[in-house]
């Protein structure tokens, strides 16, 4: 496809951003309301049959596992001491996010597990002022920002 001006180029491109950013938005959705369900989903499963009990129990969850590792890490966090204002660190279903300084951004790598991502890329999540993540404005939920992920 050829672009023939500038502003053909930014068409496209503020059109292949809002779709990266609806389906980003869309997906962390999807991710929240699953890792937030409280259902024992894949958990543990008893039968029995007469005098013999047979128990099924399913693979570990890697994002539980993810998600484990994470408060694990932010519990180590040296920052609940430090003056000033911050968002608190968080998991969001795919990703560790660091307790960070409001008015700041937090980078982490892109996760490796996602397909269409490229582990070597960036995502981002913005501390706003008042020391809460922003929210997206479709969702008004606190929203991690994986489009910059996308090969």
């Amino acid at each position: 496809m050829m672009f023939t001006n500038q502003y053909s180029m930014n068409r496209l491109s503020n059109s292949s951003y809002s779709l990266i950013s609806a389906t980003a938005s869309s997906l962390q959705a999807t991710m929240e309301s699953l890792t937030n369900a409280g259902d024992n989903i894949g958990g543990a499963a008893e039968a029995t049959d007469g005098d013999e009990e047979v128990t099924d129990v399913a693979p570990p969850d890697p994002i539980e596992k993810l998600r484990a590792e994470c408060w694990e890490r932010l519990n180590q966090s040296t920052t609940h001491n430090e003056p000033g204002t911050y968002c608190p660190g968080t998991f969001d279903g795919w990703l560790c996010w660091p307790d960070t300084p409001a008015g700041k951004s937090a980078y982490e790598r892109c996760p490796d597990f996602i397909t269409g991502f490229d582990p070597l890329r960036y995502a981002h999540k913005e501390c706003e002022l008042n020391g809460e993540w922003f929210k997206h404005p479709l969702t008004n939920k606190s929203w991690s920002n994986y489009t910059t992920c996308v090969n």
